[in-house]
């Protein structure tokens, strides 16, 4: 319906190993080896050593004008379709694989770049969206593998009510304690369980990071995972 929003799902979830997911993580964090010349930031931490602290998911998503991008719902070709440019990038095979789109966003008051991501295994043939990263660039500039947002899938708005630029009083106010924090990084974790043909069900991991730079966010990741 007019002035709704549109919501995208795949045909199913995703379920796959988490082990594939931290190893693919820590390999892409630490040899920062691409393909292609817009990748996805580096995410600022290896590997989780506390523990999940929040009551709910942080976010389950983005919208992106009336597109609302599910994470493990909504699939990367499902973006690309409602975007109608872009292109989907890739790095690595099998556990190390990351297949992402990268818009540009620019502004008077703000520009940055914008990732879609999936984790190869962990998002699945499909490459249903496990992960959204954005930063804060001074020249955020378009490029071929990286162009302007489409203004159809304008305002941004994450499932959470902070972005780029919120205040460090915003975020905890918004979402109260992080689970960690290290230097100018805060993390937010949710571990839960969802209906599954596990013993017990799935298990969900879903996280929230931030990086500040004078009091404001200036990176953000967001991801949603889902294992046996």
């Amino acid at each position: 319906m007019e002035g709704q929003t549109k919501s995208i799902r795949s045909t199913r979830n995703v379920c796959r190993p988490i082990t594939s997911l931290l190893i693919a993580v820590a390999i892409w964090s630490v040899t920062g080896t691409v393909l292609a010349s817009t990748p996805p930031p580096h995410l600022p931490f290896q590997d989780v050593h506390w523990a999940a602290s929040m009551k709910s998911p942080p976010t389950r998503g983005i919208a992106l004008g009336k597109l609302s991008v599910e994470f493990e719902k909504t699939t990367l070709a499902d973006v690309r379709d409602a975007a109608s440019i872009g292109t989907i990038d890739h790095q690595g095979d099998a556990s190390e694989s990351i297949y992402w789109l990268c818009y540009s966003h620019t502004a008077a008051d703000v520009g940055y770049r914008i990732w879609i991501a999936s984790y190869g295994e962990m998002g699945g043939p499909e490459h249903a969206v496990t992960l959204i990263a954005a930063e804060r660039m001074t020249n955020a500039k378009p490029t071929e593998d990286c162009p302007s947002l489409p203004a159809k899938l304008q305002p941004i708005s994450l499932n959470a009510p902070i972005w780029i630029g919120t205040t460090d009083r915003d975020v905890e106010r918004a979402l109260g304690a992080p689970s960690h924090r290290q230097g100018k990084w805060r993390q937010f974790d949710y571990q839960g369980k969802v209906p599954g043909p596990c013993q017990g069900g799935y298990d969900m991991s879903n996280w929230l990071q931030t990086k500040s730079e004078h009091g404001r966010i200036s990176i953000i990741f967001a991801g949603q995972v889902t294992s046996c």
